[in-house]
C-alpha cells in the first residue's frame, strides 16, 4: 500500500500475473472445488454460530489453497494461517483503547498507553511467529500443486526474502480478508431479503450474485476512508491544491449521498438492473480506480461469486 518506486514494482510485476483476468478466470474450477469441500463440514455440522467466524475460515482456506498455493493440511501451514488470522483479528480490536488506528497524542489518551503498548507486542510476536513459519515454508515447500505456482512461489522468485517477505504475504491476506468482510455482510443482507435467496438458487445464480455483491459493496465498502498524496497540482472549484497535498477520498459518504442514489441507505440489488444513472456509477468506488487500484479486484469477485451461489445452492 505504501511502496513507490522500484520497490512497488518489485511487489507488483510478480503478482499482476497471478491477478490479471485471465489467470483469475482460468482459476476458477480450483476455487469452486475448495470451496466444495469446505461447505460439506457445514453440512456435517461442523460449522459455529458466528457468521464472520465461519466465512473467515472459508476464505483462509480459499487463501492458503488458491492464492499462496500451500497445503492447507500441513502442519506448518496450518500455523501459518492461524497466526495470519490472529494478526488481522488484533487490527480489528473493538477496545478503541487498544486500537493503534485511534492512537492520538491528545494528552487524554495517556492513560491508554499501557494498551497501546501491548497492541504494539501483540503485533510483534504475530510478526515473529510469521517469519519464522515463512522460513520454514520457503525451506520445506509443502506446495498445493507444485506444478502451479501462487503467491510465495511469486513473491521468493522476484528476490523477496526475510522481513520483507513475510510481510508482503501477511498484507495480502489483510487484503484477501476485505472479500470474508463483503462476504459476510452479503450474506447478513440476504437474511432479510429471501426474494434475492431464491434467485441465487435459480438458473441465472451468477447474475443475482453479481448485484447482489455491487449492492453489498455499496453498502459496505471495505474502506471508509482513502489517503493520496498528489503527484501534481489539482483545480477543484476554483482552487488549487498543490503536488504533495494528501487528500481524502470517502467511499461510505460517496456510495450515500442521497444527491446520487435514491434510498441510499436501502439494500437493493435491482437497482444495477434498472441503472443508477451516470452520476452515481462515478461516485461508486469500492475498489478504486486508476494505477492505484485494488489488483485484486476479479479474484475477489470472483471468489465471492462462488462461494454465495455454491452455499444458497445447499443451504
Amino acid at each position: 500500500l505504501f511502496k513507490e518506486g522500484d520497490a512497488w514494482k518489485q511487489r507488483l510485476k510478480p503478482l499482476m500475473t497471478r491477478f490479471n483476468p485471465q489467470a483469475v478466470a482460468m482459476g476458477e474450477a480450483h476455487v469452486q472445488s475448495v470451496i466444495e469441500e469446505h461447505l460439506q463440514g457445514w453440512r456435517g455440522g461442523r460449522a459455529g454460530s458466528d457468521l464472520f467466524a465461519e466465512v473467515t475460515a472459508l476464505g483462509l482456506r480459499i487463501a492458503l489453497v488458491t492464492g499462496y498455493n500451500l497445503d492447507p493440511d500441513d502442519r506448518h501451514v496450518k500455523e501459518f494461517g492461524e497466526t495470519l488470522v490472529a494478526y488481522k483479528a488484533s487490527t480489528m480490536n473493538p477496545d478503541a483503547r487498544r486500537r493503534l488506528d485511534e492512537f492520538s497524542l491528545d494528552w487524554r489518551k495517556a492513560r491508554d498507553l499501557p494498551r497501546v503498548s501491548l497492541a504494539f507486542y501483540e503485533f510483534h510476536r504475530h510478526v515473529r511467529r510469521l517469519d519464522a513459519l515463512v522460513r520454514e515454508i520457503a525451506r520445506r515447500r509443502p506446495w498445493a500443486d507444485p506444478a502451479r505456482e501462487g503467491w510465495f512461489q511469486s513473491l521468493t522468485g522476484a528476490g523477496l526474502e526475510g522481513s520483507a517477505l513475510t510481510n508482503e504475504l501477511n498484507h495480502l491476506y489483510g487484503a484477501f480478508t476485505a472479500a470474508d468482510y463483503t462476504t459476510a455482510c452479503a450474506l447478513g443482507e440476504l437474511a432479510h431479503a429471501p426474494a434475492w435467496m431464491e434467485k441465487l438458487r435459480g438458473a441465472e445464480a451468477d447474475r443475482a450474485a453479481t448485484l447482489v455483491l455491487k449492492e453489498t459493496s455499496r453498502r459496505y465498502p471495505v474502506a471508509m476512508v482513502i489517503y493520496r498524496e498528489l503527484g501534481e497540482p489539482l483545480d477543484i472549484g476554483g482552487e488549487t491544491f498543490p503536488a504533495g497535498t494528501l487528500v481524502m477520498a470517502l467511499p461510505y459518504a460517496l456510495h450515500h449521498d442521497p444527491a446520487w442514489w435514491e434510498r441510499p441507505t436501502e439494500f437493493d440489488p435491482g437497482r444495477w438492473e434498472r441503472g443508477v444513472g451516470e452520476r452515481a456509477e462515478a461516485a461508486y468506488e469500492p475498489f478504486l480506480k486508476g494505477p492505484r487500484r485494488c489488483i485484486g479486484q476479479d479474484f475477489a469477485q470472483q471468489q465471492m461469486r462462488v462461494v454465495l451461489t455454491s452455499i444458497f445452492r445447499r443451504f
